[in-house]
This record gives structure tokens, sequence and C-alpha cells, in this order.
């Protein structure tokens, strides 16, 4: 004689207080929550009541990311040739042209936030040279020959943009020893804004201060 599995005992108790969560969530369009909810709900309600609460809104969790995807993706694809950003990148990697925000760190872990120029940003890189190789020259002399040079191309940059040279101030990193004995051998020229942040590029005489 064979034997068929058990009866299965009805759910008792209240409904899952996460599966209602994950219905109402649904149905307020929050997406993530409700899916996350009513999958916690669903995973609770084996023993409880409320598992179509859960069921709803992990679907209607679901059914909200997938189209907010295909809303971001469409949205992306039309703004990939104006904006980005990336963060933590090298400052040695930024080329002329680049907008960047250094960060909390003011850029002393030697990585900035790099920025479209058409966003609010804090400088942008203006010109980079490259001193060549050898023994170290010493940060005084690499100080002082940034400062010079610095001073003047950000200056013929800003004048030439037809902008107003009072409206802008200038800045540079230039390599320390280890930094020279790991290869970086560039100094590179930057333009702030002189008092705030920066809105469009300066090379293409589109920037404007922006508190």
């Amino acid at each position: 004689m064979s034997y068929g599995p058990p009866p299965a005992e009805p759910p008792t108790g209240s409904p899952d207080g996460f599966s209602i969560a994950a219905l109402v969530t649904g149905i307020a369009c929050t997406g993530p929550v409700a899916f996350t909810l009513g999958a916690i709900g669903l995973h609770r309600t084996d023993r409880r009541r409320g598992r179509g609460f859960a069921i709803a809104g992990l679907a209607l969790g679901a059914l909200q990311m997938a189209v907010g995807g295909v809303v971001a993706a469409s949205v992306g694809v039309g703004a990939a040739t104006t904006a980005f950003s990336d963060s933590d990148v090298v400052i040695d990697d930024l080329a002329v042209g680049d907008c960047f925000t250094t960060g909390e760190d003011g850029g002393l872990a030697g990585t900035v936030d790099r920025i479209d120029c058409d966003d609010r940003h804090e400088a942008e890189m203006i010109s980079v040279t490259d001193v060549g190789g050898g023994e170290y020259p010493g940060a005084a002399y690499l100080e002082g020959y940034a400062d010079e040079t610095c001073s003047a191309e950000v200056t013929d940059a800003v004048a030439s943009a037809g902008l107003d040279v009072t409206d802008f101030d200038y800045g540079y990193y230039y390599p320390l020893a280890e930094n020279w004995a790991a290869g970086s051998h560039l100094v590179q020229c930057t333009v702030y804004g002189w008092d705030g942040f920066l809105v469009g590029s300066v090379r293409e005489g589109s920037a404007r201060l922006s508190s």
C-alpha cells in the first residue's frame, strides 16, 4: 500500500507584515523596495497568511524595475555623448580639456572625479607637459617651473577664450620624488574659478562662475 503526502495545513495567524508592506510599496511604485519586501514576505509565508500579498508585491516590484531599466537605458543612450562622471581618476590620466572635482580629500590621494564640463566642477585641465626623465630635479625646482608655466598657460587660455581673467585662478600638479621614481614626470596646469565653481569649458570659451 502506498501513501501520498499529508494534506497541507492551512496558513495560520495574521497576515505577514513584510507581505503587506510589499503590496503597499508595490502599489506606491517603489520598485526595488517592493521587490525586496516581496521576496522576504514570500519566504516568511510558508506557514502564515499573506502569501498572495508577497507575490503581488514581488511582481509589481519586478515590473517597475524592468520599466525603469528600459527608461534609464534610453536616457543613457541619448546622454552618452554629452555627460559622464568618472570617480577616482588618477590625476596623471587627466587630459587637456578634462573637467574635474578634487573630492573631499582635495586630490591628496592622487585621484579626482572627472566630470562633464557642462556640469558644475572645480577645475579644468589646461595643459600637460612632460618635463623629461633623468634624476629628480627636486620639488622646489618643479614647483617653480609649474608656477611660472601654469600662470602663463592659464592666463593665455582665459584671454584667448574671451573671458575675464579676473574671474579665474590657476593651479598645478607636479611630481614628488616618489611619483618621479614611479615614472610620473608630468606638470599639469589647471584653471579654477576665482570665487566658486565653474560651469562650462574655459578652453571653449563657455565657462562661467557658479556658486
